[in-house]
């Protein structure tokens, strides 16, 4: 059980990420770019995990040199369970602990085979699906839970869901995406009731769309292939626009933080309003 914190803590302290070793996989770009950002800034030492080697490196390079604390980065492929596990164990080797592990990686529909509606949705494209969101999400937070317990000073384990689980998205092609979202939302409460005791603390990012490369490829994709614009959705957002990056980035810090310690479980949707609407 983990002992609350002292009312006499300051804020500055709270938001602190100072000695603490977090991983983020699927850092090299967009929201897990920018969270990198914000946890070097928080003082946290940093491992960048992502498929995209070079990406994450360079951004580590980036990192390093501006803020006073270790950053380095690690090929991932969140499919694979050896790759995952040892990625845990790099982390802890490195620094000597672990204490923070954010799941950023995702895979939608690009091609013009994949963006069809229900009965003629792939089952390469389904299953790829699950691979890298659900089961992803399950190996990372299993590595990190491991090595959180044999060090024995909890942890957060911060995944990522999706507004498409509660909405449907307006085009074809989302079959598997929004179903590995639904089931990352399920796996986190389920980490956090059977974790809790433990230390462990776990929560889950549920953002709109936010403007990201690869958010943006994704659109151009579904548009080329059903042939059709998709309009203005950000027009009838009740913020009137996308989300940015850092915008997520901010909450992932909140979640990982000890502004954050008495939550566990919870959907954190960062939505510009989208599902008042």
């Amino acid at each position: 059980m983990t002992t609350p914190l002292a009312d006499t803590v300051s804020i500055a302290d709270l938001i602190s990420l100072r000695g603490r070793t977090a991983v983020i996989v699927g850092s090299a770009q967009g929201i897990g770019a920018a969270t990198a950002r914000r946890y070097a800034e928080a003082g946290a030492n940093l491992i960048l995990a992502d498929l995209n080697l070079e990406a994450a490196e360079a951004l580590a390079s980036e990192l390093a040199a501006k803020f006073d604390t270790d950053i380095t980065a690690h090929w991932v492929d969140v499919s694979d369970e050896e790759a995952v596990g040892k990625l845990a164990e790099a982390a802890v080797e490195r620094t000597g602990r672990l204490d923070v592990w954010v799941n950023f990686t995702h895979y939608s529909p690009m091609g013009r085979e994949e963006i069809v509606e229900s009965e003629e949705f792939p089952m390469l494209t389904w299953k790829r699906s699950l691979d890298v969101n659900l089961t992803g999400c399950y190996l990372g937070a299993r590595a990190a839970a491991r090595a959180m317990i044999a060090a024995g000073n909890g942890g957060v384990i911060i995944n990522t869901t999706s507004t498409v689980t509660d909405r449907y998205p307006g085009h074809a092609g989302m079959l598997g995406y929004a179903s590995s979202k639904g089931g990352i939302e399920q796996l986190t409460m389920i980490l956090a009731a059977e974790l809790g005791k433990r230390g462990i603390r776990a929560l889950a990012l549920k953002p709109t769309v936010i403007d990201t490369p690869g958010v943006n490829e994704h659109l151009e994709a579904v548009e080329e292939a059903s042939g059709r614009k998709l309009g203005t959705f950000e027009d009838s957002m009740p913020m009137r626009r996308y989300g940015k990056p850092d915008e997520v980035a901010r909450v992932a810090l909140f979640a990982a933080s000890d502004m954050s310690a008495f939550m566990t479980g919870s959907i954190l949707t960062v939505d510009g309003g989208e599902l008042t609407i």
